[in-house]
């Protein structure tokens, strides 16, 4: 599939609620490269269902970290997590950090979403796109 393809599928299912009124250039520059990866059925589900309650939307731009965490501590943001390991573990070992993770890679969302759900972490944020949407 060629390059500007996948991103304009990627774009285009997005769950609507993180979208809604943003429109995504597919033709834009990147800070990233979409990786195809198999997204099994409970990395789907804890996609799907996760980012319901613990992704942030474009909407949200600029973010208040209060706001978003109902609570005032330091926010570590870490951009391209990948599978979300390391990401999880500081969340579990620093507990009173607040933790915004920035991924595109639908697989590493659903797997760190399923450890969130898992260890039942309230200190993790994910932004399902690109970091440069992040910081403009």
């Amino acid at each position: 599939m060629h390059y500007f393809a996948l991103i304009r599928f990627f774009c285009d299912n997005l769950p609507s609620f993180l979208v809604r009124g943003v429109k995504l250039n597919p033709t834009q520059i990147k800070s990233f490269v979409i990786r195809n990866g198999r997204c099994g059925v409970r990395q789907n589900q804890s996609y799907l269902y996760g980012l319901c309650h613990f992704g942030l939307t474009l909407n949200e731009m600029p973010w208040c970290f209060e706001t978003i965490f109902c609570r005032k501590a330091p926010t570590i943001i870490e951009i391209g997590f990948g599978m979300g390991q390391s990401l999880i573990e500081m969340a579990i070992n620093n507990p009173e950090n607040n933790y915004i993770g920035i991924e595109v890679h639908r697989p590493g969302i659903g797997q760190l979403l399923q450890e969130v759900f898992a260890h039942g972490l309230t200190n993790i944020r994910v932004f399902p796109f690109d970091a440069k949407l992040a910081f403009q």
